[in-house]
């Protein structure tokens, strides 16, 4: 009997928050996040809060470490306050002197230099959140990576590569990419069920099955345009500007990994 594996994250992070029984990390990486500040303080605060104080990781790359001060300054301005993070990492290339030194000072944040040109600091980042997880006997089975979809096409095009080879750094590990209007995650090969919260059916949000590495031979249900042991690839058919036929759920079997996004409009 095939496995099916069953995902459900935007009711995981933003419609029950309360609830969420997985122990997950946040990361941000160096782009201008577009999510309001109340979602954002939500989300980065929660991580501490949902299995137990010990259990979860928060991450600032390089000049994330800017857009985190910034978060932080509007809040306190409001009575809100953000939680520290566990890990700064990155080369700093992108991250004040006056930051980075405020940063280091901060008890309880481990300030990780990562110089290596030959990875991006977000690949680099997924490595010591690795190495200190494991160092800190921390169980994580999610990784929220907040960014932007907007700007350099060839950072885009890294982030995806990162997200291909997460599986060889974080074995286990979902990786979610997380932007001001969509969630974008990979599917490798398999069959699964992904919940699809009602506003985003009624409001018939998009959303793209894309190959990656590969060519993959695809079958799914619950979507406008099904694909019906379909060949997906580069120079052939990919599956963007897809929508919902009303089901709650979509399921997807894919011989080969997929790159699944969807638009949160309505969401957040």
């Amino acid at each position: 009997m095939t496995s099916i594996k069953i995902f459900r994250p935007c009711e995981e992070l933003f419609l029950n928050l309360a609830k969420n029984n997985s122990s997950f990390g946040v990361l941000l990486l160096n782009s201008p996040v577009k999510l309001n500040n109340i979602k954002l303080r939500k989300i980065w605060n929660q991580v501490i809060k949902v299995i137990c104080y010990e259990a979860n990781i928060r991450v600032l790359v390089d000049g994330g470490s800017e857009c985190w001060m910034n978060w932080k300054e509007n809040l306190n301005k409001k009575k809100d306050d953000l939680y520290m993070p566990h890990l700064l990492t990155g080369d700093f290339d992108s991250i004040s002197t006056e930051t980075l030194e405020k940063l280091k000072k901060i008890n309880g944040v481990q300030v990780i230099h990562t110089p290596d040109q030959e990875e991006t600091d977000f690949t680099k980042a997924l490595e010591i959140l690795n190495d200190y997880k494991e160092q800190k006997k921390i169980e994580i089975d999610k990784i929220y990576v907040l960014t932007e979809i907007a700007g350099r096409l060839d950072h885009l095009m890294a982030n995806i590569n990162t997200l291909y080879r997460s599986e060889s750094i974080l074995p286990n590990t979902s990786v979610f990419l997380l932007c001001s209007d969509s969630f974008s995650w990979l599917l490798k090969p398999g069959t699964y069920k992904i919940s699809i919260p009602e506003i985003l059916r009624e409001n018939k949000n998009w959303c793209s099955l894309v190959p990656i590495g590969s060519p993959a031979v695809v079958t799914t249900s619950g979507l406008k345009w099904n694909l019906d042991k379909t060949k997906l690839e580069f120079g052939g058919l990919i599956s963007t500007s897809n929508s919902y036929n009303g089901s709650a759920e979509v399921e997807i079997e894919t011989s080969s990994c997929l790159l699944w996004t969807m638009s949160t409009r309505g969401l957040l």
